[in-house]
């Protein structure tokens, strides 16, 4: 397996006693932190693997993203002055709706690498809808090597969508969605690094059926469910 020792850093573990290593050393192997300590300590234990010297840096567990767009990305700065419900229904979505798969794509791969250069190194995104085409954009994400957490976008309609409308360009069945949503949901079981999840709008955007519907679906099929 491939190995290699990050060496002469500060390794913050968050492990239970919250230790701070300082002259540390922290070894990989493969896709495994195998051992972090006094920097002699762990290059003693892996003799003959490359070792990178960090002196002066940090090196710390990736940060975790709750709350992610990758759509967004590219709609950053649009009438950021507007409250929540002009934002959406005269920005936002007429702006997404008008997406193609290839914008969608595009999108990602900026803020995946926004996040990756901050040091997260996994995510959860929380409205992937039909146009952004969630099984190109699963592979696009896959060949960043980050960790992501994908609820496919799901509605049917009503409350706060009553005074801030999709655009036609996003309005799909709820049926739909959730075919989309399992489609590839079987396309990447067993991955660990993309997960699939069913992912209902915001409260008042979805039916209590529907709701109800959806935790149901998720247990069946296994799945996780995040509402946005």
């Amino acid at each position: 397996r491939h190995a290699v020792i990050l060496d002469n850093c500060t390794a913050v573990t968050l492990n239970g006693r919250r230790e701070i290593v300082t002259d540390a050393a922290v070894a990989v192997v493969g896709n495994t932190i195998e051992a972090v300590g006094k920097s002699a300590e762990v290059v003693e234990r892996f003799p003959g693997e490359p070792v990178r010297a960090l002196r002066g840096w940090v090196v710390m567990p990736g940060l975790v993203d709750g709350h992610f767009h990758l759509p967004q990305t590219l709609c950053r700065g649009a009438a950021d002055e507007l409250p929540i419900p002009r934002w959406m229904g005269e920005r936002i979505f007429p702006l997404e709706g008008a997406f193609t798969a290839d914008d969608a794509r595009a999108s990602a791969r900026l803020a995946v690498l926004e996040m990756l250069k901050a040091g997260t190194t996994a995510f959860l995104e929380t409205l992937i809808l039909g146009r952004h085409g969630l099984d190109e954009l699963t592979e696009v994400i896959a060949d960043t090597g980050i960790r992501a957490v994908l609820p496919r976008g799901i509605t049917d309609g009503g409350g706060y969508l009553d005074s801030a409308p999709l655009h036609g360009g996003l309005e799909e069945s709820p049926d739909e969605a959730i075919a989309d949503a399992l489609a590839v949901a079987a396309q990447w079981k067993g991955s660990d690094r993309i997960r699939i999840w069913l992912g209902p709008r915001s409260t008042g955007g979805c039916s209590e059926a529907l709701l109800r519907h959806l935790v149901e679906l998720a247990r069946a099929e296994g799945m996780g469910l995040c509402q946005h």
